[in-house]
């Protein structure tokens, strides 16, 4: 990987099932632990196999119709469960909160594609937050277009671009007119009160990467590059926006329901 001159790219982020179509029954579930994303935890439905969430502390999961069980796991250490109801079609966005020294608390986020524009239009919002890259490099001046919307954004300086959307997934498209290649294209899943991060790269450098860098593919998972040179670094990361009304699971019955402490303390919790 070419080193960066004057800029370092610090980027710890992931890329949520890229260049996937994000189809319905699914339930896309970001956790936050003490603050920080929880990209070293794992999750499972219903007592399946554990899904091990990525940079983001994100991950995407089969969610048929009926009643399930989410567990949230650190190893085999059971850190919280909760229950969703699923209609046939239906996606569900959970935002789960944990910490040392407070409840636990899961948001969640029905809705179907099917919608109408008046209830898309009111949906809340989440935020996408990313850095645009060629052959490792921050990229200036790449314009970013949502397919079917309005909004637009330009990179600045360092790479960097963010938009601001109703929760939903959107096709992104990031191109610059002095490339002279196709733009970059990305399926992007917005989850309300969540700022995800990405990278969007051009190109895979051919060469192997130098001492104390990784490389970032176009449309590959995670990629962290630590400081190649002096200068200031571009850091980027998954955060919980500010709270706003939602639907939590303290809230709403018959949606989620917290598993009580005796049945926690049967899985090693």
């Amino acid at each position: 990987m070419r080193r960066l001159r004057n800029t370092a790219l610090a980027l710890a982020v992931a890329s949520c099932f890229v260049g996937q179509a994000h189809a319905a029954d699914e339930l896309k579930l970001v956790v936050f632990r003490d603050g920080a994303p929880g990209r070293s935890l794992s999750a499972s439905v219903d007592g399946g196999s554990s899904v091990a969430l990525n940079a983001n502390g994100a991950a995407v999961l089969d969610l048929p119709s009926g009643n399930h069980t989410v567990r949230i796991l650190a190893g085999n250490q059971l850190l919280h469960s909760f229950r969703v109801q699923a209609a046939p079609g239906q996606k569900v966005d959970a935002v789960a909160t944990l910490a040392a020294n407070s409840l636990a608390s899961v948001q969640l986020d029905p809705y179907f594609d099917t919608e109408s524009v008046a209830q898309a239009a009111a949906a809340r919002t989440g935020a996408l937050v990313a850095v645009v890259t060629r052959a490792g490099s921050p990229l200036p001046s790449a314009t970013v277009t949502v397919r079917g919307r309005a909004e637009t954004a330009s990179t600045d300086a360092q790479g960097r671009f963010r938009l601001q959307l109703p929760r939903g997934s959107y096709l992104i498209s990031v191109s610059h007119p002095q490339l002279g290649v196709a733009p970059l294209t990305r399926l992007v899943r917005v989850v309300a009160g969540v700022e995800l991060a990405e990278v969007f790269a051009f190109d895979t450098v051919a060469a192997g990467p130098a001492a104390g860098t990784t490389s970032v593919a176009s449309g590959a998972p995670a990629a962290t590059a630590a400081p190649a040179a002096a200068g200031t670094q571009v850091v980027i990361a998954t955060r919980r926006l500010p709270q706003v009304r939602g639907l939590d699971e303290q809230f709403v019955s018959g949606i989620v329901d917290t598993i009580d402490a005796a049945e926690i303390s049967r899985y090693g919790g």
